[in-house]
């Protein structure tokens, strides 16, 4: 269109210059030149690109032979030392990098093995796994004897029982042993010390433990029965050349003691009879400590009641001063005897937890030993999975092969490793069987060398004129020592031999595992690869300087997990030092309170304060045999706390040992009680019992006296009847109102302390429901303030109402002085009158004095009313 908007009225023709012209031979080389240079392009996007990014889709996906090489979800290894219920530090060498950044990267990712179903153990290179030196085998032991016998069961056990994994993770459980819960805590019990360390993860310790308190019962038992053994001697010693009335007595005692040693079981749980290891529960265990607490408590306390009952004897058999001499020096010797046996029994706990120490640090070696062998094949396949890794991706090694080599070098280490086990374990039993022998005819010497010398050395000691009862003391502790120090001295011969020869093995097959890596992979290399002879050599010699500088670094943080360990049970060992004095202290505390109690009771009966040194020894004889029983029973409890923490995997908990104790002391309380009111309850008997010999004494020579006053005043021809009965009605009315006064004053006396011992009781009700309410809750201030507030109140009530208790004792002794004056003047008086009626001289009547004695008790026995007639 125009500028100016008009239309053009007509068409105009274009005509072009020249056409356009196609030349085939320039379009078929331009054809063949873009095809040459897309097929170029192809191949380096295929070599560069496509190649790299295919191989790595291929180690991710499951349908080709690197599936072997994924694991499950295990980030880290972990080493789980059994012998003190915890985990070692992880190593560096199992951490993972991104497999995103190369593929070195994702081929470490992907380095630890994972095995087939139907393989027995769990791969080698992963954390939580490893044929372990535990799996049992089921060799044929050399025929030794009972000993053999009686240690075979611990070795025949299904093989599907247990998985033979010493080390795992928090989150794999063994297979055949069931996750332990507070209803089901059970674990094998083992023979001897050694047999521990063939039980897999918290097990071996639980029977470790286990085995420390058959110990404990064991040995504290055989103390025991010594100790009645060495009491029996003492008193044959002391009373052998008394009459035969006494020694039917110790006759009868000594029959009483050995139905005691008969009643005490030698074992703390009995064995089970079937094959295989004997299983059992904590539970059980637990429950089976109660039940012989009670039972050692019974027994201590029927041993003194019935060293009491042949005391008692001794004051028809012996003269009566002699009598309280010769108990109190046979107290005073058996006093002596408990107090050593108290302090052997702690040597035999110190030395149960020396012992305890010392093989939870060796299986901590063990375990830590056995993880570092673990950790060298881990090493291995780490190092060959790097190697071929990177020939892979160079091109040099075709992907079959190196399948094919990780394979087949996973069986062979799985192999190589269980063969290990095998040897260890065969190697162990072994030396089992033959330390069993050889500690069982030492033993057996030892016990007839000593049993000789018991019969040989107090005679010998008797004829040299030394006191026989000390020298029974002193070859009781040399041979409790001899035991001692055997049993150390076999644990420490036992442990070296078991170190050295698992030292022997462990570098054994340490070469073993590197010689067979080294053949493996040399001849992998040489033959399925491009490289040169040279070139593999190379390669391998540097892989082994690796693997040399990282097990070298292993071995240095084995060394560090060795001192952890060792400083570990070095803290247990000092926690429960700080407790055993806590305890020792409450023990020392127990028994000072209860003499004090006692020697109050007996100060407040005049009648037998004679007695208080001999009462105070009796009832100490039996307060050093509880703090004794309840010594072993506080190692016993925490021991199986330990057991139980260790099956749940529980911190420790000293607060609830304490408290437990302390309840547990309450029995103790209520046993030295009832001791001292059964001691002052004879005492007072064997009292009345003297006062009424001596009182028939007396009546013999007042009847006497009595005949020739009646037949002198029935001579007088001066009395008639009724004034000997105006006489007698007057002295009868005088006793009446004596008695009457008495009758009256007590009846008041017996209101007051009826009152005094009801509020007693309140206080005391109080104090239990403050205790109560305060150990529901433990750690309220508020409640522990309100039992300090009313264990003040009471303690302030009592102090009170002993001044009480004292002041009206001194009031008693002054009334019943007072009335003992009384009746003699009324006695007196009426002898007087008597006198004074029948006109007898009254100096024949005061000869007759004692006579008043009889008359006196006449009214006392019948203060109704006077006879009507003379």
């Amino acid at each position: 269109m125009p500028p100016d908007g008009s239309e053009c009225s007509s068409d105009v023709v274009l005509q072009l210059t020249e056409s356009l012209q196609i030349y085939s031979g320039l379009l078929t080389i331009a054809v063949v030149f873009g095809v040459f240079l897309g097929l170029i392009a192809a191949v380096v996007l295929h070599v560069f690109f496509l190649k790299p990014l295919f191989l790595q889709e291929k180690r991710f996906k499951g349908a080709d032979p690197w599936k072997l090489l994924e694991v499950e979800g295990t980030d880290e290894e972990t080493v789980e030392s059994s012998s003190i219920g915890r985990k070692t530090v992880p190593s560096d060498a199992g951490k993972q990098t991104d497999p995103v950044n190369s593929d070195i990267a994702a081929f470490a990712l992907k380095a630890k093995v994972v095995y087939p179903i139907s393989q027995r153990y769990r791969p080698l290179a992963d954390g939580a796994s490893n044929p372990s030196l535990h799996e049992h085998p089921k060799p044929v032991p050399p025929d030794q004897g009972s000993t053999s016998s009686s240690s075979d069961a611990w070795l025949s056990q299904d093989g599907e029982e247990d998985d033979g994994s010493q080390f795992h993770s928090p989150g794999h459980a063994s297979p055949g042993h069931a996750s332990h819960t507070q209803q089901s805590l059970t674990f094998r019990r083992a023979e001897c010390y050694l047999h521990t360390l063939c039980y897999p993860g918290c097990e071996g310790r639980v029977s470790l433990l286990f085995l420390t308190l058959q110990n404990l019962y064991v040995y504290t038992t055989q103390l025991q029965q010594e100790k009645w053994d060495i009491s029996i001697h003492i008193l044959r010693t002391l009373f052998s050349k008394e009459n035969d009335h006494l020694n039917k007595h110790l006759q009868q005692l000594e029959e009483e003691i050995e139905q005691l040693k008969r009643n005490m079981p030698s074992e703390l749980l009995p064995c089970e009879k079937r094959p295989g290891p004997s299983v059992c529960s904590t539970e059980a265990v637990e429950k089976t400590g109660t039940e012989k607490l009670e039972h050692k408590l019974h027994s201590a306390l029927s041993f003194a009641k019935q060293l009491e009952e042949f005391c008692q004897h001794l004051d028809s058999c012996l003269p009566g001063d002699a009598t309280q001499t010769t108990a109190l020096t046979l107290m005073k010797n058996l006093l002596l005897v408990e107090e050593q046996v108290a302090d052997t029994q702690a040597a035999i706990i110190k030395m149960l937890c020396d012992r305890l120490q010392w093989w939870e640090e060796f299986s901590g070696w063990l375990n830590i030993r056995t993880a570092l062998l673990r950790r060298e094949a881990d090493i291995i396949m780490q190092l060959t999975a790097h190697l071929l890794e990177e020939l892979t991706a160079d091109g040099q090694l075709g992907f079959g092969h190196m399948e094919k080599l990780v394979s087949d070098l996973q069986t062979s280490m799985t192999e190589e490793l269980q063969r290990c086990s095998n040897e260890i374990m065969e190697q162990t039993v072994k030396l089992v069987y033959e330390h069993c022998r050889k500690v069982d005819v030492r033993m057996r010497k030892m016990k007839k060398a000593q049993a000789r010398e018991w019969i040989q050395k107090p005679d010998s000691y008797e004829l040299q004129q030394q006191d026989p009862h000390q020298v029974v003391m002193e070859l009781q502790w040399k041979h409790w020592k001899q035991r001692m120090d055997t049993e150390l001295q076999q644990d420490r011969r036992i442990s070296d031999d078991s170190c050295e020869l698992w030292k022997k093995l462990f570098c054994h097959f340490s070469g073993s595992l590197t010689q067979l890596w080294r053949e493996c992979l040399l001849c992998t290399l040489t033959a399925s690869s491009a490289l040169s002879e040279e070139r593999c050599l190379s390669l391998l010699h540097s892989a082994e300087l690796t693997l040399a500088s990282q097990v070298q670094e292993e071995e240095t943080r084995t060394h560090q997990h060795l001192h952890m360990l060792t400083q570990h049970l070095e803290r247990a060992r000092l926690a429960w030092s700080e407790e055993e004095t806590l305890a020792k202290a409450c023990l020392k505390h127990l028994g000072s309170q209860h003499m004090k109690v006692a020697m109050a009771m007996v100060s407040r009966q005049r009648d037998i304060q004679e007695s208080d040194g001999l009462i105070k020894e009796k009832q100490r004889l039996l307060v050093v045999e509880i703090q004794q029983i309840f010594a072993a029973r506080h190692f016993y409890n925490h021991t199986v706390k330990e057991m139980k923490r260790t099956q749940l995997k529980l911190p420790p908990d000293p607060q609830s040992l304490q408290q437990e104790f302390l309840s547990e002391l309450e029995t103790a309380s209520e046993f030295l009680q009832g001791h001292a009111q059964f001691l002052i309850g004879h005492a007072l008997a064997n009292s009345v019992r003297l006062q009424l010999v001596a009182s028939q004494a007396g009546n013999m020579a007042t009847a006497v006296d009595t005949q020739k006053l009646r037949k002198a005043v029935c001579e007088s021809v001066h009395v008639t009847e009724d004034s000997v009965t105006a006489l007698i009605m007057n002295y009868y009315s005088q006793i009446q109102t004596i008695i009457t006064a008495i009758q009256h004053g007590q009846h008041h006396q017996n209101t007051k302390v009826r009152d005094r011992w009801r509020k007693r009781r309140e206080s005391v009700r109080t104090l239990h429901r403050e205790l109560s309410n305060w150990s529901r809750k433990p750690h309220s201030a508020e409640f522990y303030k309100r039992v300090e507030l009313q264990k003040r109140c009471c303690l302030s009530q009592y102090e009170e109402w002993e001044c009480e208790d004292k002041a009206e004792t001194e009031d008693l002794q002054r009334q019943t002085h007072l009335i003992r004056e009384q009746l003699r003047e009324e006695e007196d008086s009426f002898l007087s009158r008597l006198a004074v009626l029948a006109r007898i001289p009254h100096g024949d009547m005061a000869e007759n004095g004692v006579a008043g004695a009889q008359m006196t008790e006449l009214p006392l026995m019948t203060t109704e009313r006077p006879p009507s007639k003379p």
